[in-house]
C-alpha cells in the first residue's frame, strides 16, 4: 500500500513520516459561553479531511483523530466522570465521522463516548455555505441524555469548526435539559486565533 500523502509504500493509509508531519497547533475558540478547543488547523488537513466523504475517508479520519485524541490526553487536565458525546453520529456515506472521533477520545484520554444520543432531524449539508445559511437552516438536534445519564457533564465533539453554529446549537438544547457542556473539542478550525 502507498501513504495517501507522499506515496511511499507503507503498512497504513499514512506513513509515519506524513503522521509526523501533520503537527498539532491548538487553539480554543470561544462561542457564548462554550470553549471549543481544536488541535490541527484546518488549512493542513485539509485534504485528508476532505477524504471522510469516501470510504478509505473512514480509516484516515481514525488515524488524525487517534493523533488528536493523544495530544489532547497529554496536554489537558479535565474533570473526571465526564462524557463524550459526538454530535450527529448517525451513520453517513457508510460510517459516521464523529463517531470515529468519540471512539478515538475514549481509547486515549479515557472520555467515555455516548454513541447516538444527538442527532440531526435535518439533513440539511453545511459544507461550502455561509453563515446565513446556517442561520436559517438548522440541524434541528434531538438527544436522549438526560442529566441522570450524564452526571458531571459531557464535551461535545465534531470534525471541524467554522463558524460554530452546529456546536452553539447543540449546547443550546442540552443546556435546556439541565447537561452541563465543559467543552467542545474539535480536530480543526478554520480560524487562526
Amino acid at each position: 500500500m502507498r501513504c495517501a500523502l507522499c506515496h511511499s509504500l507503507s503498512w497504513n493509509l499514512l506513513c509515519r513520516s506524513c503522521l509526523r508531519w501533520i503537527a498539532p497547533t491548538p487553539q480554543t475558540r470561544t462561542i457564548g459561553d462554550l470553549h471549543i478547543y481544536s488541535v490541527f488547523d484546518y488549512h493542513e488537513i485539509e485534504m485528508l479531511l476532505k477524504s471522510k466523504y469516501a470510504i478509505i475517508g473512514s480509516r484516515i479520519l481514525r488515524l488524525i483523530a487517534n493523533k488528536a485524541a493523544q495530544f489532547f490526553a497529554q496536554n489537558a487536565e479535565l474533570p473526571r466522570d465526564i462524557y463524550g458525546v459526538a454530535i450527529d453520529d448517525k451513520p453517513k456515506g457508510g460510517y459516521a465521522h464523529t463517531a470515529i472521533i468519540a471512539h478515538a477520545f475514549e481509547r486515549y484520554a479515557g472520555i467515555t463516548a455516548l454513541y447516538g444520543r444527538l442527532i440531526a432531524q435535518s439533513n440539511v449539508r453545511y459544507a461550502g455555505k455561509s453563515l446565513d445559511f446556517r442561520r436559517k437552516n438548522p440541524r434541528r438536534f434531538t438527544t436522549t441524555l438526560t442529566q441522570e445519564i450524564v452526571g458531571n457533564g459531557v464535551i461535545l465533539y465534531d470534525d471541524i469548526i467554522i463558524t460554530g453554529t452546529t456546536l452553539r446549537e447543540a449546547a443550546t438544547l442540552l443546556a435546556k435539559r439541565g447537561i452541563p457542556v465543559i467543552c467542545a473539542i474539535t480536530l480543526c478550525t478554520t480560524r487562526t486565533t
